[in-house]
């Protein structure tokens, strides 16, 4: 089966964790022979600093136009069944949003993932957002929308103090909690062509003469 991972992150302007971290997982995928596809918000330029992996012809991009009168616009996305697809968010709002996209392919083998990058902040605390009496409505809401994403395994974090900081605000147990840290990405190095030439001619240059003896 076909493997494709969808990168529900729309803009990719500034050298922040989440961008870095996706970068090299985009990399990574596209070298490994997994299908990507970026979501990409059309209202905003994507940082030159990225452009090895966004203008990888290999590297599928559906524009995206979020806003509360669309809620989650996007280009079409081709889909099949003979794919496990992944979607991957990091904000609230963007799991909430791939949420329907998962419904809209009921079909098919998709999943939805969202890796918490932060311990706060209302981008991932949707209740900060309000003040009472609404906050305290959104908080229940939301308490439960992280109780059943933990129930179906949806939650991934980047380091161990985002899971005490998000069983603390909802009190929802996080189950497992070692095989939801996300894995470092190593970068690809950087190559010295002639150095590697070198190296290889006096391997070659020993591997003569052991022979010879």
């Amino acid at each position: 089966m076909k493997r494709t991972f969808i990168v529900n992150y729309p803009i990719m302007i500034s050298i922040g964790g989440i961008e870095k971290y996706l970068y090299y997982l985009m990399k990574y995928m596209l070298n490994h022979g997994v299908r990507v596809i970026w979501m990409q918000n059309i209202r905003f330029q994507t940082g030159k600093m990225y452009d090895d992996v966004i203008k990888d012809p290999r590297l599928e991009i559906v524009k995206v136009n979020s806003n509360l009168l669309f809620w989650f616009k996007h280009e079409k996305l081709n889909l099949s069944k003979d794919e496990e697809i992944v979607i991957f968010s990091c904000t609230t709002m963007a799991k909430l949003k791939a949420d329907t996209i998962v419904r809209r392919f009921s079909d098919l083998n998709i999943k939805s993932i969202y890796g918490i990058p932060d311990t706060k902040g209302d981008a991932y605390y949707l209740e900060a957002i309000f003040c009472n009496p609404l906050k305290f409505i959104v908080y229940r809401c939301m308490r439960t929308v992280f109780e059943e994403w933990e129930n179906n395994n949806h939650l991934c974090f980047y380091a161990r103090k985002q899971i005490d900081a998000l069983e603390n605000n909802y009190h929802v147990y996080i189950s497992n909690k070692d095989t939801k840290l996300l894995k470092y990405v190593e970068p690809l190095p950087l190559l010295n062509y002639d150095e590697l030439e070198k190296r290889n001619q006096t391997l070659q240059f020993y591997n003569n003469n052991y022979r010879k003896i």
